[in-house]
């Protein structure tokens, strides 16, 4: 009897845990992976496209096989 009491009293501590817990840890992860697409994101998206126009002009003046070694060869490394 006093064993299925106490059970009873640990499972509603537990979802009473869970229940307040949980939004505050999702709440915090998608705040920090929000702050961290922000700031990343924006670095990765600049580095590619900087990337990309600097070489822009030296392309267009390729020979198809020289153009093959190059594409081989892209690498951001910022």
């Amino acid at each position: 009897m006093t064993k299925s009491i106490f059970k009873s009293i640990a499972k509603g501590i537990l979802i009473g845990t869970l229940l307040f817990l949980v939004p505050h840890i999702i709440l915090s992860f998608l705040i920090f992976f929000l702050l961290f697409r922000l700031f990343m994101g924006r670095k990765i998206r600049q580095c590619k496209s900087d990337y990309r126009n600097a070489f822009m002009d030296k392309i267009r003046q390729m020979s198809d096989e020289e153009y093959t070694q190059f594409k081989n060869k892209q690498h951001c490394h910022c």
